[in-house]
C-alpha cells in the first residue's frame, strides 16, 4: 500500500482508518509532515514498526512538510538502504526484491529550493543503481507527473483518465523505459477502473500517483489497484499484492480496529497464586507467613465510598435541605501584598452571612478551602483519603484537617456542588461579594471550636459540566477528504478543552499520550533478549583480564564468613530500628508526588498501597523486618528491553535493560535507603566530590566545577588536562561479595542489613515481550534493577576511591580539586604529572571493584595553551583517546574554541519548537536555559543563537510575521526574553553555592 497522507499520518493512527494497516504488510507513507523522531509517538498498531525520514528542521519553527514513511510487519526480513535513502525518498531490501518510495514535489514547490538534493536526481540515481543488482524493483509513491496514455513498455499499451501530459511526465516514461520498469497505472494490471483518477482537487482530478514495477517482477504481482478513500486524503491509495519468499513466516490474524490503550480506575486484582519457580534451593529466611499477611493487606483495601465513610462516618438524621454559596478571593494573589478573604452566604438578610479574613498563607487557593468551593470539592469527595494517609501534608493541610474535623462530627449529611463563577447566580454573586469583604479586613478569623450544633443541610445534585464546542462551528472542508479530517482535529480539541476544565493534570496527561515516545516490541526474539540480560547480571564465563582477581576472591571469602543474623552497633541504631510511622508517612509523600509507577509482578499499584491504612502498612513493614523476609511476590523482577536511542533495533545489545519490581518493595526499600543515606551523611562515608542522587546536591554542580577549574588555570596561565573515564554497564556489574564485605567492616549491621542480604540472595529474574515470559532465572552481580535503593548503595560502593592530592592539581578558593564525579560519571583533572598520577589510582580501584573500564569511549581534553606534543595519558597501560570535544552531564565542552560553550550553544539552537506539540514552558524554555549555571552568557553571539529560537517560537504563536518588533513577542505573552532568564539562572546558582558549608564544593 502507498499513500499520500497529506500530514495526516497521526489522526489516521487514532482514528477508525487505522483498520486498513492490518490487511498489509508494508505501508509506504508520503507527504507525512514528521519532525525527526516524531514517529516514536504515534500509537503504531501492535505487531508493526516503522521508519520515518524526514526533511531537515528549519529555525524559522515553520510546520514541516514532505517526509517518507514505512509501517511494517516486524517478521518481514527487511532493511532500509539509508545510503541510498532521504526525505523524499526510502529504498528498502528484500531477500528477493526492492521497493523504492518515492515522493517528488510540484514543480512550483518552494521546497525544491531548500532541499539539499534534487529529488529528481536522486530518484534516477537510486533506480539506477538498483538495476545493476538484477533484483526485480517497485516503485511507488507519489510522482507529481502526469503522464497521460504514454507507455514506458511497447507491447504493454496504458489507457488513463487523465490525457494531460507534462514535461516532467516525459522524463518520468523515459526513466522508466530505460531501466524496464512498466507503469501499472492504466494497464491491463489495473483492477477495476483502469488509469483511474489518484489526486481529487476543487480545480479537477488528475494521475500523479503511480506503481512501477520490473518487468521480470510482473509474473508474481497478484493484484494492483488504485483505491478512493475519500474520508482521510485528497489522494487514492495504490494498493499492489506481490508473491515474495520474505511473506513466508507472516502471520495475519483477522484484521481488527486498532484500540488505544487508556489509563483505568485502579482496582483490586487478586494477586498470582503461582510465582515462577527458580532453580535451586529456597532462601531460608523466606517466611510463609509473610505470604498470608501480604494477601491479606492487599485485600484490606477497600472501594473509594468505604474510605469516605471511615472518614466522615454516616449520616444519622435527616433535615430539609438548606442552600449555602460560599466562595474565596484573594486581592494581589502571589504577591506580597496578597490579602484573602472567605464569604458564606445563608441567604438575604441571614445573620449567618460572613465576610472573613483567611489566617494564615494568603493565598486563593486557601481562601477556597476555607470557604469549600471549586476544585476544593475534589479534595474532600475524592483525594480525602490519600491526604489523612499522608497525614495531612499538603497545601493547606492544616484548614482541610480542620473542615474533616467539622464534617465528622455532623449529624446530616452534607452534599458538595459546584457552581461556575460569575454566570448570574445570585447566591454565588452574594457570597463572592462577602469573600472580596473578608480580604479587606485587617484581623485574621481564628477557627472556632468545632461544635456538633454547626448544621449545613445538603444540597441538590448536579451532573458534571463539560464544554463541548457546537458542531456550527466546524469549519468547512477546503476539498476533498478533509471534512472527516476537521471532525477528528476539533473531538481532539474538544478533548483538550473538557480535560483542562476538569484539572491542569488531566491536560498534561493528554498532552503527554500524544507526544510521549510509545512502547514498542523489541525487533529481537524473547530468547535473545534473555540471553543478553542473564550475560550483563552474572559474572562473565572469561573473567577480563584488566580484573583484580584476588581481591574480588578475597572480598568473596569475607562476604560469607558474615553470620546470618547480625547486630548493629551502630550508637543510633540505624539498621535495628523498626519503622516509625513518620518515617512511612515520608515514603508516602515521596512515593505520591513521584506520580503513577510501572508495576512489578505482582501487577500492584502505588495508588493501591497509598490507601492502605497506615497502621496496617507499618505492621506489615516490620514484620518483613523482624523475620528479615519477604513475601515470594516480592522477589521477582520483571526486565523489560528499551532500545537505546540511535542503536540498531534486531541487536540485543542495544536495549537498556529496566526492571519492575513490586511497588511495595520499591516503598520498603526507599525506607531501608533512607536509614543509610542518614547514617552516611551523619558519619561522612560519601566524600564530597560525589555529587549523583545526593539530596541538596544541584544537577550542575560538576559542570560547574569543571567549568571553574578550567577558568583557574586559564587565569593562572596554565594547561588543564581533564580525562572523563567511561565504566560499562556500572550498575549491572557490581561485585555482590564486594558490597557486603565493605559495609559489613564498615559498620553495617543488624536487621536491616540482613534484610537486604535476603533480598539479592533470594531474587530471582524474568525476562517479559508483551505478553510472554522467560524462565526465570539469577543474578550474581550487580545492583537490584528498578530498586529505590540502588542509587545509594552505588553511592556508598565507589565512596572508597581516593585521589592523592598532587602539586599540579587546581586550587578552588583554597581547595585542592582533581575530580569529580555524578555516581559513575566522573572527570579527572589536574596537570600532565599530575593526570596521569590520578589515572594510576582509578584503574587499579576499577580492577579491585570488578569494574571493567571501557578504554575506547574514555575521552581526554586540554584545556589551554598546547604544547607541541600532547602527552600520552594511560589507564591499565593502554592509552586514552584525545578529543577536543565532550558531552558531560549533558554540556557540552569544547577545547578547539575561545568560547568553550561554543558547541553547548549550538546543539542547543539546533532543536527548534514545534508548533502545538512543545509547549514552550514545559518543552522549550527548559531546553533552551539548560546549562545557564554553568555557560554564563558572557559572549553574545552563542546566547544570540538561543534567543532567535524563543522569538521564532513566540511570533508563531502569536501568528505575527517574521520581522515584527520583537519586544512585542514578550509583552504580549508575559515572557521573559532568554538573556534575562538564563542571567537569573545564574544568579540563583551562585547564591544557592554562597550559602554551601565549608566542606561542600563547589566553594
Amino acid at each position: 500500500m502507498a499513500w499520500n497522507i497529506h500530514g495526516e499520518l497521526s489522526l489516521m493512527l487514532r482514528g477508525p482508518d487505522v483498520q486498513l494497516i492490518s490487511e498489509y504488510d508494508v505501508i509506504l507513507l508520503q507527504e507525512t509532515w514528521l519532525d525527526r523522531e516524531e514517529h516514536l509517538t504515534l500509537p503504531v498498531p501492535d505487531g508493526y514498526s516503522i521508519v520515518s525520514l524526514a526533511r531537515p528542521e528549519r529555525l524559522t519553527a515553520e510546520n514541516p512538510s514532505g517526509g517518507v514513511a514505512v509501517i511494517y510487519r516486524k517478521e518481514l526480513p527487511m532493511a532500509v538502504c539509508r545510503e541510498l535513502s532521504y526525505s523524499e525518498c526510502m529504498v528498502l531490501d528484500f531477500n528477493d526484491l526492492t521497493i523504492i518510495l518515492s515522493y517528488l514535489p510540484p514543480r512550483v514547490s518552494k521546497c525544491l529550493d531548500r532541499l539539499e538534493m534534487d529529488p529528481l536526481n536522486v530518484l534516477e540515481g537510486v533506480i539506477t543503481v538498483r538495476s545493476l543488482l538484477n533484483k526485480p524493483m517497485l516503485i511507488l509513491g507519489d510522482e507529481n507527473c502526469r503522464t497521460g496514455d504514454l507507455t514506458s513498455i511497447n507491447d504493454r499499451p496504458r489507457a488513463s483518465l487523465d490525457a494531460v501530459t507534462d514535461t516532467r511526465g516525459k522524463w518520468f516514461v523515459d526513466l522508466c523505459k530505460d531501466n524496464d520498469l512498466l507503469i501499472l497505472n492504466g494497464t491491463s494490471y489495473d483492477r477495476d477502473v483502469p488509469g483511474i483518477w489518484t489526486d481529487f482537487q476543487y480545480n479537477g482530478c488528475s494521475v500523479v500517483d503511480y506503481a512501477c514495477a520490473s518487468t521480470s517482477l510482473l509474473p508474481r504481482l497478484l493484484e494492483f489497484k488504485v483505491v478512493d478513500w475519500p474520508t482521510r486524503s485528497d489522494h487514492a491509495f495504490l494498493s499492489l499484492k506481490v508473491s515474495s519468499t520474505a511473506a513466508a513466516g507472516v502471520v495475519r490474524n483477522t484484521a481488527k480496529r486498532f484500540r488505544e490503550q487508556r489509563r483505568l480506575p485502579v482496582r483490586f486484582r487478586r494477586l498470582p497464586q503461582n510465582p515462577p519457580a527458580v532453580p535451586g534451593p529456597e532462601p531460608d529466611l523466606v517466611q510463609p507467613i509473610l505470604d498470608v499477611l501480604y494477601e491479606e493487606l492487599v485485600m484490606s483495601t477497600g472501594s473509594a465510598e468505604e474510605a469516605l465513610s471511615e472518614i466522615y462516618g454516616h449520616a444519622t438524621k435527616s433535615a430539609n435541605a438548606r442552600h449555602v454559596w460560599i466562595d474565596g478571593s484573594c486581592m494581589d494573589n502571589g504577591k506580597p501584598t496578597a490579602r484573602a478573604g472567605a464569604g458564606v452566604y445563608w441567604g438575604h438578610g441571614s445573620q449567618r452571612n460572613c465576610a472573613e479574613r483567611v489566617p494564615g498563607p494568603q493565598r486563593n487557593n486557601r481562601a477556597e478551602h476555607v470557604a469549600f468551593v471549586r476544585n476544593v470539592i475534589h479534595t474532600y469527595c475524592h483525594w480525602i483519603a490519600q491526604r489523612k494517609s499522608l497525614d495531612w501534608r499538603c497545601a493547606n493541610g492544616d484548614v482541610i484537617a480542620y473542615a474533616v474535623d467539622l464534617l465528622r462530627k455532623r449529624d446530616s449529611a452534607v452534599e458538595f456542588c459546584w457552581v461556575k463563577g460569575h454566570s448570574g447566580e445570585v447566591g454565588n454573586e452574594a457570597a463572592d461579594l462577602l469573600a472580596k469583604e473578608g480580604a479587606t479586613k485587617t484581623v485574621p478569623f481564628a477557627f472556632p471550636p468545632i461544635s456538633t450544633a454547626l448544621s449545613f443541610p445538603p444540597s441538590r445534585s448536579h451532573d458534571d459540566e463539560y464544554t463541548d464546542v457546537p458542531d456550527a462551528f466546524l469549519p468547512r472542508s477546503s476539498h476533498g477528504g478533509r471534512d472527516v479530517v476537521r471532525q477528528e482535529r476539533w473531538h481532539l480539541l474538544t478533548k483538550f478543552v473538557n480535560a483542562a476544565e476538569r484539572s491542569e493534570n488531566g491536560f498534561w496527561n493528554m498532552v503527554k499520550e500524544i507526544t510521549d515516545a510509545k512502547p514498542f516490541s523489541p525487533d529481537v526474539s524473547l530468547d535473545q533478549l534473555t540471553a543478553e540480560f542473564i550475560s550483563r547480571v552474572n559474572v562473565p564465563d572469561v573473567i577480563p583480564a584488566d580484573f583484580d582477581v584476588d581481591s574480588l576472591l578475597q572480598a568473596t571469602i569475607e562476604a560469607q564468613a558474615i553470620p546470618a543474623v547480625t547486630q548493629d552497633s551502630t550508637p543510633n541504631g540505624y539498621f535495628s530500628l523498626s519503622m516509625t510511622m513518620e518515617e512511612l508517612v515520608d515514603i508516602k509523600e515521596d512515593m505520591s508526588a513521584r506520580g503513577p509507577s510501572a508495576m512489578g509482578f505482582d501487577r500492584m499499584t502505588y495508588d493501591l498501597f497509598l490507601a492502605i491504612d497506615n497502621d496496617c502498612l507499618l505492621a506489615f513493614f516490620n514484620k518483613c523486618l523482624e523475620l528479615r523476609g519477604a513475601p515470594q511476590l516480592w522477589l521477582v523482577t520483571v526486565l523489560i528491553g528499551i532500545l537505546k536511542p540511535g542503536k540498531d533495533s534486531d541487536d540485543p545489545s542495544s536495549y537498556r535493560l529496566i526492571g519492575l519490581e513490586s511497588c511495595l518493595l520499591k516503598m520498603f526499600t526507599l525506607f531501608i535507603d533512607r536509614r543509610m543515606r542518614r547514617w552516611m551523611d551523619d558519619n561522612y562515608i560519601l566524600p564530597e566530590t560525589q555529587n549523583g542522587f545526593r539530596k541538596g546536591y544541584h544537577g550542575m554542580n560538576n559542570p560547574f566545577i569543571l567549568r571553574t577549574a578550567i577558568d583557574v588555570a586559564l587565569a593562572e596561565g596554565k594547561t588543564l588536562h581533564v580525562v572523563f573515564p567511561d565504566l560499562t554497564n556500572t550498575f549491572p556489574s557490581m561485585d555482590h561479595a564486594s558490597l557486603w564485605s565493605m559495609m559489613y567492616k564498615k559498620g553495617v549491621a543488624g536487621p536491616l542489613f540482613d534484610w537486604l542480604h535476603m533480598l539479592y540472595d533470594g531474587m530471582s529474574y524474568v525476562v517479559r515481550m508483551g505478553s510472554a515470559f522467560s524462565a526465570p532465572f539469577r543474578s550474581t552481580v550487580g545492583i537490584l534493577a528498578g530498586d529505590s535503593g540502588s542509587p545509594g548503595f552505588w553511592n556508598f560502593f565507589a565512596s572508597d576511591l581516593v585521589f592523592v592530592p598532587h602539586p599540579e592539581d587546581i586550587s578552588i578558593g583554597g581547595r585542592r580539586v582533581m575530580n569529580i564525579e555524578q555516581a559513575d560519571d566522573g572527570a579527572m583533572f589536574s596537570g600532565p604529572l599530575g593526570l596521569q598520577a590520578h589515572l594510576d589510582v582509578y584503574g587499579p580501584w576499577a580492577s579491585r571493584k570488578g569494574l571493567l573500564v571501557n578504554i575506547p569511549k574514555t575521552k581526554a581534553m586540554a584545556f589551554g595553551k598546547l604544547p607541541s606534543t600532547l602527552p600520552v595519558f594511560t589507564i591499565l597501560g593502554r592509552p586514552i583517546e584525545w578529543t577536543n570535544e565532550h558531552k558531560y552531564l549533558g554540556v557540552t565542552f569544547t577545547s578547539s574554541r575561545a568560547d568553550i560553550f561554543s558547541q553547548h550553544y549550538t546543539e542547543k539552537e539546533n532543536l527548534p519548537p514545534r508548533e502545538g506539540v512543545l509547549i514552550y514552558k514545559s518543552r522549550i524554555d527548559p531546553h533552551l536555559t539548560f546549562g545557564a549555571e554553568v555557560a554564563v552568557d558572557v559572549a553574545s553571539s552563542g546566547p544570540h543563537l538561543l534567543e532567535n529560537v524563543q522569538v521564532a517560537y513566540l511570533r508563531r504563536l502569536l501568528s505575527i510575521q517574521k520581522r515584527s518588533i520583537r519586544v512585542t513577542v514578550f509583552t504580549e505573552t508575559g515572557i521573559l526574553p532568554l538573556s534575562y532568564c538564563r542571567i537569573m539562572f545564574a544568579l540563583r546558582y551562585l547564591r544557592r553555592i554562597l550559602h554551601l558549608g565549608e566542606h561542600r564544593i563547589p566553594v
